[in-house]
C-alpha cells in the first residue's frame, strides 16, 4: 500500500469516524443512530491494523532497545502528559488518579497503552525470532495463545486487567496481527473480494446491532476492516485529502478531542430526527479535526512541546 497517501487516507477516515461517535457518545446520542454503529464498528480495526503494518516496517530498521525507545516517546510520554493534563483539568486529588488508573479504557487514552502493548509484544517477538533463528509466526501464534488463555483464565485479576487495559489487548491482538502479516496476505485484500467483505460486515452489523448477537462483534470488525483494505489496495492511487491531512495528525487529533471533548459536549447540537443528526454531525466532525489539525501544527512548532504532547 502507498505509505504517503494510502495508509493516511485510512487514518483520515478512522480519526473521522472516531469523532463522529463521539459526537453521539458524549451528547447522550449514541443509542439507536445506525450512524455511531457504523462509526464504533469502523473506527479502531483501522488504526490496530495500520500500526502493524508500520510497526513491522520500522522494526527492520532497528534493533529491539532502539525501536523500544521510540515506541516509549512515541506513546508513553504522550500517554503521561496527557494523563497531567487530564488530572489538572479534573483536579490533582487521590480519588481522580484512582479513577483514571483503574478504569480500563483510561478516560479515552487507552489506546496509547494497547498500541506500545502491541508493539512491544512484535518487537519482542522479532529480536527473539533474529536471535534464535525461530519462525516467527510461531512465536506470534505461542503469543495469542498466551493472550487468549490469560484472558479466559485471568479474569479474577479485575484491577491488574484494568490497569494494563489486558482485555482491549486480547480484542486487537490479532487484528494487530493482519497488519503484520499483510504483505504475506495481500491477495486478500483485492477489489474482487471486497464485496464478499462488505456481505459480511452487513449481515454481522446487522446481527450485533440488530439482534444483540454480540459474539459477532469480532467478525464485524474484521470484516469493515478487510473490506477498506480491500478497496484501497496495492493498485489503487489515493489523492491527496482532506482524509490524507486527518490521517497525518490522527495521533494529536486523537489526543487533542479526547482531552476537551466533554468540555464542548455542551455545546453539541441535538435533534429529534436522526437523519438530520447525521447529516450535520459528520461536517461537524469534520471541522473538529481541522480545528485540531491547525492547533497541533502551532504546537509543534516547538520541539519540547511537541516531545511531551506527540512524541516527537
Amino acid at each position: 500500500m502507498n505509505r504517503n497517501t494510502t495508509l493516511d487516507y485510512l487514518r483520515g477516515v478512522a480519526i473521522t469516524s472516531i469523532v463522529v461517535g463521539h459526537l453521539f457518545f458524549y451528547s447522550n446520542r449514541a443509542d439507536g443512530s445506525i450512524l455511531w454503529n457504523i462509526c464504533n464498528s469502523l473506527q479502531i480495526p483501522i488504526f490496530i491494523y495500520v500500526s502493524g503494518l508500520l510497526a513491522n516496517k520500522s522494526i527492520q530498521k532497528y534493533d529491539f532497545i532502539e525501536f523500544l525507545k521510540k515506541r516509549i516517546f512515541r506513546l508513553i510520554i504522550p500517554f503521561i502528559s496527557f494523563f497531567l493534563l487530564w488530572l489538572i483539568k479534573r483536579g490533582i486529588t487521590i480519588e481522580n488518579i484512582i479513577t483514571f488508573i483503574t478504569d480500563e479504557f483510561k478516560q479515552g487514552f487507552w489506546f496509547l497503552i494497547v498500541l506500545f502493548e502491541l508493539t512491544f509484544i512484535h518487537s519482542f517477538n522479532h529480536f527473539v525470532s533474529k536471535k534464535h533463528n525461530i519462525n516467527r509466526i510461531v512465536l506470534d501464534i505461542f503469543a495469542f495463545i498466551i493472550i487468549n488463555t490469560y484472558h479466559f483464565l485471568g479474569k479474577d485479576f479485575e484491577i491488574f486487567n484494568q490497569l494494563f487495559c489486558l482485555n482491549l489487548l486480547w480484542h486487537y491482538y490479532p487484528l494487530f496481527l493482519v497488519g503484520v502479516y499483510s504483505e504475506k496476505i495481500h491477495k486478500l485484500f483485492t477489489i474482487r473480494l471486497s464485496s464478499l467483505y462488505f456481505i459480511i460486515y452487513a449481515i454481522s452489523f446487522y446481527l450485533l446491532f440488530f439482534k444483540g448477537v454480540h459474539f459477532m462483534l469480532a467478525i464485524c470488525n474484521t470484516s469493515s476492516l478487510f473490506f477498506l483494505v480491500a478497496i484501497f489496495n496495492n493498485e489503487y492511487k489515493i489523492a491527496e485529502s482532506a482524509f490524507t491531512k486527518a490521517g497525518q495528525y490522527s495521533l494529536e487529533i486523537y489526543l487533542l478531542h479526547i482531552l476537551i471533548i466533554d468540555i464542548i459536549m455542551d455545546y453539541i447540537p441535538i435533534f429529534e430526527n436522526r437523519w438530520i443528526e447525521a447529516i450535520v454531525y459528520i461536517p461537524l466532525a469534520g471541522t473538529i479535526c481541522y480545528m485540531f489539525i491547525r492547533f497541533a501544527s502551532i504546537l509543534k512548532k516547538s520541539k519540547v512541546v511537541n516531545l511531551l504532547l506527540f512524541g516527537g
